[in-house]
């Protein structure tokens, strides 16, 4: 609990060291984005810290940071601190509900953490690698993990941007894993209450401090939608337990081992049911990766794409200050923290920059539309600059960068119709009830709906080709694309409404569900072509995208449906519209949630505890105590050598556990990342030599070629090369340490005292 609390306090003061900037730049949103401090800190504290050291300015080590915090601290209080003072006075019961439902929702993804906290298994020992190198790291750029003496891999920003915390607070990795694992869920949903909760504040002067309820309640609706919820696939579980429908139907749903199993209970009985909901698409190769936020957070694999999350979030923030701004000229605040969040977010996460760019770009003009043409016009060039901004700002990461080779592909199979409808329906339900809404609301204030009539039968025609065609998933995301459209446009058309700053919600909320849809239509046509040679990157990552853009919309629809309500008798009937679809929401969205963690809570049996490497502990504690021992004891820089090993298994734990770089890792990974090269298998033939090496000279020739300083032997390696290496490698090489049958050597003397070259 110590470090628990050490690691908290410096998540804390990252936030507070910042939040004068994070005030000004979310100047116009009610809680002048207290919601978004914590991940504004750690963004902008470990981005001075990654650049002041791949620049050669100063170090990585927790001084630096430290000197880092307090630069940025002085700066950020000195230029703006008098009126964020002023904002957390006026505004003091709105952020105690914004730390409350950080703190809340941190202690809450903890716990379930603590029943499931082993970093093994899928793609952790990856995630603990590459955030273990930069927690261990004392200057940048720091190695692969994997690829000792290489630069660090794949866009890895995400990874230093969590160890900055571990590093302030000194704790072990391999418990800061599971806190940045609980830190991603925590601060995205206090930051998607954030953006909800400023779309429906109902307060006309834009000064005022009043709690308002209904869009605090409808603010924690979408941080659930978008953190919590779970897709259909649990509900069709439950009707498999419960032994309805027959293998038509069975083999119609498509989720692969899903199939009418009468059980004693009403849950599952299988303990990997929980698994399927993230493959739900059958007909995508190898494998149709179909995750959503929370089964991400459950899996525990601290990637990328759950990473970049509450940045994403953030960048929706921004992007509504963009838009409510208009015509205005950007703010150094805004533009500053605009332009970190979108560049950052390329070394974080790449995938999600073609969406959250582009939401910046689009919220930016189309938020100027009110001023007309002209002065649209003349914004444009501004709202060019946070994204030219962002590629100065992160001009460092490609100094060296490498990629697997990369292309665009045409889509030759289409997502199944009912799989769209278990991944995305609830979603797109309250999608098109928006643009309804908007609709509806256009007419009752008088206003002509900007549609010819041939608008309509072309839409209808396209519709009719596109079911003939037996394209029922692209003819329902092109009509639905087509009323949202109409919608837009409608409203677009209308200066009254985009005058009246209580409209700019649903405007908002337009813009995100269309921008999702054009994303649905986009990757039933194209794909990125990587090493797979299929779409499941492209469905993956960007389906990922669009559950974030429909929560935020469907949340602020439902809001809207209930807060601007018409008066007279319609304004039961939409209350009870929205109340009864919320219901179905809620009611649907937390089946996945709680009868998931249900099941890994039964399938649970040790004490909980949020020590990641319990597993080895416990398993192999001789290795542990290895692992320790280099970890404590090495110097950052230091090469080990451990056997290699396929992907997805026990290989590669010394490196993921010590921070300290390897010969070589996970095969298949490097192909993923830098794409097929003659260094892998040089490599591994490298390694057999080492630990099949007969004399000190075949050793030192191979050591010396890739400057390691360390072999590991332990219980993999005695598996793969048996315990006659172990006791040749004892007379050729000086033990350093040695428990229980695994010991670690040294390839010289000197390196044993100076702890690694």
């Amino acid at each position: 609990m110590t470090s628990v609390a050490l690691w908290l306090t410096a998540v804390e003061v990252l936030g507070l060291a910042t939040l004068p900037l994070t005030s000004r730049a979310f100047s116009t949103l009610p809680d002048r984005g207290y919601g978004f401090a914590k991940i504004v800190g750690v963004v902008l504290i470990g981005y001075g810290s990654w650049v002041t050291a791949m620049t050669g300015f100063a170090s990585f080590g927790r001084a630096a940071i430290v000197v880092v915090i307090v630069a940025s601290s002085v700066v950020c209080w000195w230029q703006w601190g008098h009126p964020c003072l002023v904002d957390l006075r006026r505004r003091w019961l709105l952020v105690a509900l914004s730390e409350a439902t950080f703190l809340v929702a941190l202690g809450l993804a903890l716990m379930v953490r603590s029943l499931n906290p082993d970093i093994v298994g899928q793609e952790k020992f990856m995630d603990l690698a590459l955030m273990n190198a930069f927690v261990a790291a004392a200057d940048l750029p720091t190695h692969d993990p994997w690829l000792a003496g290489f630069a660090m891999p794949y866009y890895h920003l995400g990874y230093l941007f969590m160890a900055v915390p571990i590093k302030i607070a000194g704790i072990a990795p391999s418990l800061g894993y599971n806190l940045s694992v609980a830190f991603v869920f925590a601060a995205a949903f206090a930051g998607t209450s954030s953006v909800v909760y400023a779309l429906l504040h109902r307060g006309e002067d834009p000064h005022a401090v009043r709690v308002d309820r209904a869009a605090l309640t409808f603010g924690l609706l979408g941080a659930g939608m978008l953190m919590l919820f779970g897709n259909l696939e649990a509900v069709l579980e439950l009707v498999a337990a419960w032994g309805w429908g027959g293998g038509e139907f069975w083999r119609a749903v498509g989720v692969k081992n899903l199939q009418a199993a009468p059980v004693p209970g009403p849950l599952p009985q299988d303990p990997t049911w929980w698994w399927r909901a993230s493959r739900v698409i059958p007909n995508i190769e190898p494998d149709g990766i179909t995750e959503f936020p929370f089964f991400s957070f459950l899996l525990g694999d601290l990637h990328p794409h759950y990473v970049a999350l509450p940045i994403d979030i953030m960048l929706v923030g921004l992007a509504l200050v963009h838009w409510r701004a208009g015509a205005s000229r950007c703010t150094a605040p805004l533009l500053l923290l605009s332009a970190l969040s979108l560049g950052t977010l390329v070394a974080t996460n790449t995938w999600d920059a073609p969406t959250f760019w582009g939401l910046s770009l689009s919220a930016s003009v189309l938020g100027s539309w009110t001023a007309g043409w002209p002065s649209m016009a003349a914004k444009l060039p501004r709202s060019l600059l946070p994204l030219a901004l962002a590629l100065i700002l992160i001009a460092p990461y490609f100094v060296g960068y490498q990629s697997q080779p990369l292309s665009l592909g045409i889509v030759g199979e289409r997502t199944p119709a009912l799989s769209l409808g278990i991944l995305f329906g609830p979603l797109l339900g309250l999608a098109t009830g928006l643009a309804a809404w908007m609709l509806v609301g256009a007419r009752r204030r008088g206003n002509r709906i900007h549609a010819p009539a041939t608008y309509g039968l072309v839409v209808a025609m396209a519709g009719g080709v596109l079911i003939a065609l037996n394209e029922h998933t692209l003819a329902t995301l092109v009509l639905l694309g087509a009323l949202l459209a109409l919608a837009g446009w409608t409203a677009l058309s209308d200066p009254g409404m985009l005058a009246e700053r209580r409209s700019s919600g649903a405007l908002f909320g337009w813009l995100l569900a269309t921008l999702a849809v054009a994303i649905l239509v986009a990757v039933e046509l194209v794909y990125v072509h990587d090493l797979f040679g299929t779409r499941m990157n492209t469905v993956f990552k960007l389906h990922y995208n669009a559950w974030v853009l429909l929560a935020l919309a469907g949340a602020t629809g439902l809001g809207l449906l209930w807060t601007r309500a018409p008066t007279g008798p319609r304004s039961n009937a939409c209350r009870v519209i929205a109340g009864s679809a919320a219901a179905l929401v809620v009611a649907t969205g937390l089946v996945y949630p709680v009868t998931a963690v249900w099941t890994r809570w039964t399938g649970f049996q040790a004490p909980p505890t949020l020590a990641g490497d319990r597993f080895l502990r416990v398993g192999q504690p001789s290795d542990h105590a290895a692992i320790e021992w280099l970890r404590r004891n090495t110097r950052p820089g230091a090469i080990v050598v451990e056997a290699v090993g396929p992907d997805y298994g026990e290989h590669g734990r010394v490196s993921a556990f010590s921070g300290r770089p390897t010969l070589l890792g996970w095969v298949g990974h490097q192909l993923q990342w830098r794409g097929d090269r003659a260094e892998y298998g040089e490599r591994q033939q490298d390694v057999d030599r080492i630990y099949r090496a007969e004399t000190r000279p075949d050793l030192d020739a191979v050591a010396a070629r890739h400057r390691a300083a360390y072999l590991f032997f332990g219980s993999l390696e005695r598996t793969q090369y048996g315990p006659e290496a172990q006791a040749r490698l004892a007379r050729l090489l000086p033990a350093v340490f040695s428990q229980a049958g695994t010991t670690v050597y040294a390839f010289t003397d000197e390196r044993v005292r100076g702890g690694g070259p």
